[in-house]
């Protein structure tokens, strides 16, 4: 994960070692909460849980085996989800329609924000040059 956990205690998953050559998503963009942790862990609903994901407010990935992951750097202390991911999320999926390449962009550091990643930089009040990047790329993959 890119960015250090503050409350190492939450629930989490992480997607299935079927072999030595575990998903590189587990390195990439994880780790990840099931929705029932999650859902204990915010002390929400499910209804409401599936409806701030079907609104675009929140980032869940399907594995293989269907399962339902939402990757845990989205989530601050208190369960909030990142101040402007919905915004960045509409923006990505304009044209990047895939959950698990908006958590690959939102996660991966680059150069253009200073090493840091998307979700880091969200996470400090920097929404304008990361909408700004996620207009541009999504225009660049329209074009």
């Amino acid at each position: 994960m890119a960015t250090d956990d503050p409350n190492p205690d939450r629930p989490r998953a992480a997607i299935p070692d079927a072999s030595p050559d575990a998903s590189p998503w587990n390195d990439l963009i994880g780790p990840f909460y099931d929705a029932a942790g999650l859902i204990r862990w915010t002390k929400t609903t499910q209804e409401d849980l599936l409806s701030d994901l079907t609104r675009g407010n929140i980032l869940g990935v399907r594995t293989e085996d269907g399962d339902l992951l939402f990757p845990a750097w989205q989530f601050g202390n208190d369960g909030a989800s990142t101040p402007g991911l919905a915004e960045v999320l509409a923006s990505l999926r304009t044209t990047m329609p895939d959950p698990w390449a908006n958590a690959l962009w939102l996660n991966a550091p680059v150069e253009r924000f200073g090493g840091k990643t998307a979700a880091q930089m969200l996470w400090t009040g920097q929404l304008g040059p990361v909408l700004d990047a996620a207009r541009h790329d999504a225009g660049m993959l329209a074009s």
